[in-house]
């Protein structure tokens, strides 16, 4: 194999010894649903529980784990709808039954057994609004709430910390006393982190540091979500970070603070979904997707990826290699095991398309080294499942082009839907065992009207339907070789008799005829028997 000194797996496999990361190989199927660009910071109001909802019990405040508590609905985070979630002491949730892998996951300052939640394999989908060692604040009355308002549909669930400190390790507690909350909306999936304002500690000021953010399946590319500080800044002036940062810095994503900088009353972090539902179907044409616009190992919103093989490599964003800068969408083939070829589908969002019209699909594509060939085929179906791709338009075994290649008409089949509805187009790797990398760029879907439907010529006349898919109207264009009656008769998609008209007399030649009575008919396929001159054709048309 050559060196993949070009993709982010190398990356990352240079990044296990220096930050003991662990969890998913290369890629694999995202469904974390939060994004820097769809990070806020702000201010609010920060209002304590008091006796609102239920205590959480833990064995003490220093290292501690809940039992699972109820959130009160399903909150659905990752992919999964949860209705549970165990509290650490240690400033962060864990959704779902099953308690943290530790009692102490924090980034330590002295003692390096201890691993952080972020970079731990064995925590998934964690929500942390301040991860750190925590214990007892100075104020009396250490808490952990949690109350879940409002009417089912819109409710929030909050879950408090209340009256915590850092706790001093080889740095001393640099705020004595604090008080935090996360908010999980229901209607809308957002997460906020809201803070009350810190308590300064007593000792001399210096820099720690805390993790304070989102993590999905793993610390990767497309699972990671984080706030970002620096020592001296205010927590005004704190940003957001994903994975790549921490591969670009080769350092963890932090907000570093000290006695001089703590959290004002009303700092809210708010991560609101990036996708929504309503976004996830394309209905304006042309369709176009060249994945620069996205965080590297996330993809499109409505996009699907399918790894088929099971083998958690897939399909993903990165910003490697690429036609347009600064990203395409890569399959790196499976390092681990070399044994194992590609099988593994990237779905576009669902388009919506309609009979009457051609869709053209363009792309480019290329082999990550040319020594090793890639192979591709591209389908499209009413489902983005394996199934549901019943239409192969592009086929390519021998993929070795390492410069990008365009596809044109002459060598993907033009998509006529039979019915309007709801469309997927499937890029499907099906490489060999042990190849490299296949590329995609620069998606592009467009749509063309079929503006006439011509039937076969026969000895007697010719017929032109207009426009297809018609509307309030629809005309016949003839050419008749004798003049005489024009019968039309309009059959549903069912063979039902819908509308009948007569022409008395047709003339020779050329003429245009409406039909009927259409605009009132129902949206669907229809039918046209056009009989004259001895002589009978059928033409397919469709009524949106």
């Amino acid at each position: 194999m050559p060196n993949s000194y070009f993709l982010p797996a190398l990356a990352r496999l240079g990044l296990t010894a220096a930050l003991a990361i662990g969890g998913l190989s290369a890629a694999s199927a995202q469904s974390f649903n939060y994004r820097v660009s769809s990070a806020t910071n702000f201010t609010t109001t920060y209002t304590d529980l008091g006796t609102t909802g239920t205590a959480i019990t833990t064995a003490n405040t220093d290292d501690a784990n809940s039992a699972a508590q109820n959130i009160g609905f399903a909150f659905t985070y990752n992919g999964t709808a949860y209705t549970q979630f165990t509290l650490s002491t240690n400033g962060f949730m864990k959704l779902g039954a099953t308690a943290p892998s530790s009692t102490q996951l924090f980034y330590s300052e002295n003692n390096t057994n201890i691993t952080d939640v972020f970079q731990s394999s064995d925590d998934t989908d964690i929500i942390a609004p301040f991860n750190i060692d925590l214990t007892a604040g100075s104020a009396s009355g250490t808490e952990y709430r949690l109350a879940t308002t409002g009417t089912a549909g819109s409710r929030v669930c909050t879950v408090q910390w209340k009256n915590v400190a850092d706790k001093a390790a080889t740095n001393p507690t640099q705020i004595a006393n604090m008080s935090f909350q996360v908010r999980l909306y229901e209607a809308t999936g957002v997460i906020e982190f809201v803070y009350a304002a810190g308590t300064a500690g007593s000792a001399a000021d210096v820099t720690r540091y805390a993790q304070i953010g989102l993590k999905g399946s793993d610390f990767y590319f497309g699972q990671l979500l984080q706030v970002v500080k620096d020592p001296t800044a205010t927590w005004a002036a704190a940003t957001f970070a994903n994975y790549a940062t921490v591969d670009d810095n080769q350092y963890l994503n932090s907000v570093d603070f000290g006695k001089t900088t703590l959290p004002d009353a009303g700092r809210t972090f708010r991560f609101s979904p990036a996708c929504t539902t309503a976004a996830n179907v394309v209905s304006t044409f042309p369709y176009t997707e060249n994945f620069d616009a996205l965080e590297v190992g996330t993809q499109p919103c409505g996009s699907q990826v399918l790894d088929a093989n099971n083998d958690t490599y897939s399909w993903y964003v990165t910003n490697e290699a690429f036609s347009s800068a600064p990203n395409a969408l890569v399959y790196f083939y499976n390092d681990s095991n070399t044994n194992i070829g590609a099988n593994d589908w990237y779905f576009t969002p669902g388009l919506a398309l309609r009979a009457g019209y051609t869709y053209q699909l363009q792309f480019k594509y290329a082999a990550g080294d040319g020594d090793y060939p890639e192979s591709l085929e591209v389908k499209y179906g009413t489902s983005a499942t394996a199934a549901g791709q019943t239409t192969t338009i592009f086929t390519n075994n021998s993929i070795s082009n390492e410069t990008f290649a365009t596809t044109t008409a002459a060598n993907v089949q033009t998509i006529t839907p039979t019915t309007t509805g709801t469309y997927y187009i499937g890029f499907h790797a099906t490489s060999q065992p042990d190849q490299f990398a296949l590329l995609v760029d620069n998606i592009q879907v467009t749509e063309t009207a079929v503006l006439a439907v011509r039937n076969a010529t026969n000895s007697v006349f010719t017929a032109e339907a207009s426009p297809v898919p018609f509307g309030q109207s629809l005309s016949l264009s003839l050419n008749t070789l004798k003049a005489g009656p024009l019968q039309l008769t309009v059959r549903d998609a069912l063979g039902r008799t819908v509308r009948r008209s007569t022409t008395a007399t047709l003339p020779l030649g050329s003429s245009k005829v409406a039909v009927p009575e259409v605009a009132s008919l129902p949206a669907g396929v229809y039918f046209l028997h056009i009989e004259q001159g001895g002589a009978t054709q059928v033409i397919r048309v469709t009524h949106e």
